[in-house]
């Protein structure tokens, strides 16, 4: 947009504004700010409103470039209403603009903004970047409700606080910490069994030679040292899910119990040779309010290269049916996680309330034969 062109636009602002402020300064503020703010900050912060009307006036004024906040936004779309309200519902505004006559276009919408600049309406669509200001009760209603769908629209509701009622606004801020409390519990648990593999695999010669419970055991030893300071319990061996003859027994269950038992995760350790197994056991222990699943291959046979390509093609196509209905769909699959080499993360859907849950899938590889030789031959020297 030209200068030229913004400077009538900011004259228009500056005349709606300052006729809201010369009709209802001295008596009618109070009467009219709930049509133009959200009738809770009137109540509460009165004072904020005004500064917000006054804001806008002189904003319109000086040569500053000035970026609006939501709760601005919001004043300015409701005061270009008032005015046109004000003005029999006419959308048209008088602007001079015989110094725009000779204007060569510098941008390609210039001929737009000149042809609608007397048009209100048009005000409403070309000064947001959006509506979402107008939404905001839509917003909040999807973030409780439906918080694995809210994430789509790419709201920020901490951007729009001052439109929330504060007890609304509380809560919302009482989840995030909670969401932050949550993901760095999660984060240490999964660094905590990323290092203990990446310890392991330092011995190759012993770790060739370890059983698949000792590296199970292993591994716990150490979540059970990393995490007892956050309260939270790991369990080896823990009787849970489905199978035919009874209960099955988990690899790792860990849960804090701190406000009554809260699940947290599960895992499986197995062998690489049925890694489609594994997977489908896990996700049969797993139930809607655990937190996040993890599995571990340890690879003692297969080359490395072949074991990570064959897990990723396996998940990325992966789908439990039932009933000619697929279930527990990759939806989507990152790699490295962290920078934590082949660490892979995949994400599917729980049937019962479709929320999203996450699987970390870790490889802790003692099939190194390459180096095995390498280190024979230079002994043989």
């Amino acid at each position: 947009m030209s200068n030229e062109i913004k400077v009538k636009i900011n004259e228009v602002i500056y005349e709606i504004a300052n006729t809201f402020i010369e009709f209802f300064e001295d008596d009618g503020f109070d009467i009219i700010m709930p049509s133009i703010f959200p009738p809770s900050l009137v109540r509460e912060n009165f004072s904020s409103c005004q500064n917000v009307i006054y804001d806008l006036r002189d904003y319109s004024k000086d040569k500053y470039k000035h970026s609006l906040n939501p709760l601005y936004q919001y004043a300015l779309f409701h005061l270009i209403d008032w005015y046109i309200d004000l003005s029999d519902s006419s959308e048209e505004i008088i602007v001079d603009t015989s110094s725009l006559e000779n204007l060569i276009p510098e941008f390609p919408d210039d001929k737009y903004f000149i042809d609608n600049l007397h048009n209100l309406e048009e005000y409403k669509e070309f000064m947001f970047d959006d509506w979402d200001f107008l939404h905001i009760e839509d917003y909040v209603k999807i973030y409780f409700e439906l918080p694995n769908y809210f994430n789509q629209y790419g709201i920020d509701l901490s951007e729009y606080l001052d439109l929330i009622p504060k007890d609304i606004a509380r809560e919302y801020l009482e989840l995030e910490k909670n969401k932050g409390t949550t993901n760095n519990r999660k984060e240490k648990i999964v660094r905590t069994i990323y290092e203990a593999i990446v310890t392991k695999e330092k011995d190759p010669i012993r770790l060739k030679n370890t059983s698949e419970t000792q590296l199970s055991d292993d591994i716990a030893d150490l979540l059970i040292s990393s995490l007892r300071e956050d309260k939270i319990i790991v369990v080896r061996e823990q009787p849970m899910g489905f199978a035919l003859k009874g209960p099955g027994e988990l690899d790792f269950y860990i849960y804090s119990n701190i406000e009554g038992n809260e699940e947290i995760a599960i895992g499986e350790n197995k062998e690489w040779g049925n890694f489609e197994k594994q997977i489908k056991q896990l996700i049969g222990y797993m139930n809607e309010r655990i937190e996040f699943g993890f599995t571990i291959v340890f690879n003692k046979s297969t080359q490395l290269k072949t074991v990570l390509n064959r897990r990723k093609e396996f998940l990325n196509d992966f789908y439990i049916e039932h009933e000619n209905v697929r279930y527990f769909e990759t939806l989507e699959m990152i790699l490295d996680f962290n920078e934590m080499s082949n660490v892979l993360v995949t994400k599917h859907r729980h049937p019962e309330s479709e929320q999203i849950f996450e699987l970390y899938h870790f490889v802790c590889n003692a099939y190194r034969p390459e180096r095995k030789s390498a280190a024979k031959q230079a002994r043989l020297k």
